[in-house]
């Protein structure tokens, strides 16, 4: 190969890296917010104290919350910020995983 053709498949290889990269990035934001409210009703399950509860609880004091209605109720306490913490952390792990996959299949059939 020349060294163009080295040049040529070096960039490609970028591209396809970067693209991988941001298609990462792209998805984990936008199910980043399903994900939290999703993550915050599996810990509604979860009690603190399971010995200090009676054996038999009624299920009329339970409050059970729906997707929507969980999500309206984080917005109004705590406003937008809780739909996107940890995100920043996510992305890098996203960028990498989905570059590394991405190039896998394209970058390495070339050689």
């Amino acid at each position: 190969m020349s060294s163009r053709e080295d040049e040529s498949a070096n960039i490609l290889a970028l591209k396809v890296l970067l693209c991988g990269g941001i298609a990462g990035i792209v998805t984990w934001a936008s199910v980043f917010p399903l994900d939290m409210v999703k993550t915050r009703m599996q810990a509604n399950t979860i009690e603190a104290y399971a010995e200090a509860r009676p054996l038999l609880q009624s299920q009329a004091s339970r409050r059970h919350l729906n997707s929507v209605t969980l999500a309206r109720e984080i917005y109004h306490k705590e406003g937008l910020t809780p739909f996107y913490r940890g995100l920043g952390v996510c992305s890098l792990r996203a960028f990498v995983v989905n570059a590394a996959q991405v190039c896998s299949a394209p970058c390495f059939a070339q050689k």
